[in-house]
């Protein structure tokens, strides 16, 4: 098994326990999963004989990094998904994953700001 499954597998066992726990436990374990699926997909070299895994293995990074509570990395994840050799099913499901990650953004922006009852 070479080092890219390898960690996708750690990545996919880590986010199995996420989805059965709760908590602090179950963030700690997306946080895990996301960084052996980084791992995996930073593996891939940006070229068409790695397609479609090295853009599935970025879509999984950028879900992952949703779970964790962190859109920003998400965000950038599924950018780095997208390329010219990208299929064009999974970079409609990339762009997906950039609306939904936005959205996040935006609401933390707006949970941030200080409502105009609070002083600056």
């Amino acid at each position: 098994m070479n080092s890219i499954d390898l960690h996708h597998r750690s990545a996919m066992h880590y986010a199995e326990i996420a989805m059965a726990s709760r908590g602090d436990l179950a963030l700690q374990m997306y946080h895990f999963a996301l960084e052996h699926e980084v791992i995996a997909a930073e593996g891939f070299t940006m070229n068409p004989d790695n397609e479609p895994s090295r853009s599935v293995l970025y879509r999984s990074a950028a879900c992952l990094a949703l779970r964790a509570g962190e859109p920003f990395r998400a965000r950038k994840l599924a950018h780095e998904g997208i390329n010219s050799f990208t299929p064009k099913e999974i970079e409609a499901e990339l762009r997906a994953v950039l609306e939904t990650a936005d959205k996040a953004i935006e609401k933390t922006i707006a949970d941030n700001e200080p409502s105009e009852d609070e002083p600056s």
